[in-house]
């Protein structure tokens, strides 16, 4: 029994070893090849290097940027650790740098974070489309030029294959702590908590092509938004939101967002005295709520977009919206 045994255990090693090394012989040489492309790459490393046996396959990642159809760059990380158990592929764990910037609508924010992860699932496939994810970090802070950070907590985010192209996204974001200058703007006499309780999440996302291994080649774009609901609190203000736009390929959004405000009066003083209200429009905006909601405590505001020109209540405009796309 030994003598069939042995030969056996030392073939299935010997194979799992091939296969283990063919994987990081593959993973290398892509990776060779973003880090030596003449052109820029929707994906781009400067460095890296491959290892984790037996265990894992994994590779550490420096110099990591993601950039949009235009080349411009949208996300960037000085390290990026990702690997897969080798007894089960179709699990994909990432560890974020802990400083990564990302940049919206050509400007730079800085987001810092504790243990920032990353796992997902896929099927199996040759493709290997994503069926799970979810994204945790803690001691959250987002710097943005000339403008103090934000800070929140903790973050729970989860996405979940829905079919087709659709995916069900849920989070939450806790304890957010507003910038210093903002918060004396909108609470001076500091008679709100200290802290938001934070957003909650829930809608689903209607891509161009589902996620999956070659994603990153091209990525996907937003076809459709159905927001079942976001909302926040602080104190006993509160703001929610419910809606479904369409967007087209160039990213302009024809849809209705309906906005509530709960203790709309007191939020509305705090917002024009702090100018996120511009003052000329204030007298306007406070008609409109009053007449709007029928003498009551809270307020819906319906937020019509028409291939990006954005009105409030069907009669203020607020501009051209354009949804950030990778």
């Amino acid at each position: 029994m030994r003598r069939i045994l042995l030969p056996l255990v030392l073939l299935f090693s010997a194979t799992f070893a091939a296969i283990w090394f063919y994987a990081q012989t593959t993973l290398s040489g892509a990776l060779d090849d973003l880090a030596s492309a003449s052109d820029p790459a929707p994906v781009s490393v400067g460095g890296h290097a491959v290892g984790g046996f037996p265990a894992r396959l994994s590779a550490d990642l420096q110099d990591v940027v993601v950039r949009s159809e235009t080349g411009a760059p949208v996300w960037q990380g000085a390290t990026l650790t990702a690997g897969v158990d080798t007894y089960n592929p179709t699990r994909l764990s990432v560890a974020f740098p802990p400083v990564q910037t990302i940049t919206i609508a050509q400007i730079p924010l800085t987001l810092s974070t504790v243990d920032m992860a990353l796992d997902a699932r896929a099927s199996l496939g040759l493709f290997l489309p994503l069926e799970f994810a979810t994204v945790t970090a803690r001691d959250l802070m987002l710097d943005a030029p000339d403008i103090q950070p934000l800070r929140a907590d903790t973050l729970d985010l989860a996405l979940t294959h829905a079919g087709g192209e659709s995916y069900d996204v849920a989070g939450v974001l806790s304890d957010i702590t507003l910038p210093d200058d903002l918060r004396a703007a909108i609470d001076p006499d500091s008679t709100l908590p200290a802290q938001m309780a934070g957003v909650t999440l829930d809608a689903t996302v209607t891509l161009t092509n589902t996620l999956n291994r070659v994603s990153a080649k091209a990525l996907p774009q937003v076809t459709q938004l159905d927001l079942r609901s976001i909302e926040t609190t602080w104190g006993p203000l509160g703001l929610s939101a419910t809606g479904q736009v369409d967007v087209d390929p160039q990213g302009f959004p024809t849809g209705t967002i309906t906005l509530t405000l709960r203790d709309y009066e007191a939020l509305l003083d705090r917002l024009i005295g702090a100018g996120i209200i511009p003052s000329n429009q204030a007298f306007l905006v406070q008609m409109l709520a009053r007449s709007a909601s029928d003498g009551g405590a809270d307020l819906m505001l319906p937020i019509t977009m028409t291939q990006g020109e954005a009105r409030l209540g069907g009669s203020i405009p607020l501009g051209t919206w354009q949804l950030y796309r990778q």
